[in-house]
């Protein structure tokens, strides 16, 4: 099982408000990072998120593929939040994605060439 960890738990403070809520075409930032976890195929997705957590959960839109975990230790730095999502992972988890939750450019199909390479260097190399 390969998870996806998005990364959206940030204070967005140099923005002054949240970034992963801008509006991005028909949507906003975050939701189109999610549809691009969604549609990949990643087994699970963990959205890992900290500040302004109400205000993101309360604009999103999540399917059963998704999971939304609290890093309350954002003001931690991002590698509180790779801590949450890798704790938060379920335990047959053998490799972990990393997203960020501001990088909608990141589509289904890298995600898949990116999980392709690694099941292609896992069975090569392992």
């Amino acid at each position: 099982m390969i998870v996806g960890i998005i990364l959206s738990a940030g204070e967005s403070k140099r923005m002054g408000t949240p970034k992963q809520l801008l509006p991005w075409g028909k949507t906003i930032i975050l939701q189109q990072v999610i549809e691009n976890a969604r549609a990949s195929h990643l087994d699970k997705v963990l959205l890992v998120i900290g500040a302004h957590a109400d205000e993101i959960t309360g604009k999103i839109t999540i399917s059963p593929k998704i999971e939304i975990v609290v890093n309350n230790d954002f003001k931690e730095g991002m590698s509180s939040s790779v801590k949450c999502g890798v704790k938060n992972a379920p335990a047959e988890a053998e490799a972990f994605m990393l997203l960020l939750g501001d990088q909608p450019f990141i589509s289904p199909a890298i995600i898949d060439r990116v999980l392709d390479e690694y099941r292609t260097a896992r069975t090569r190399y392992w």
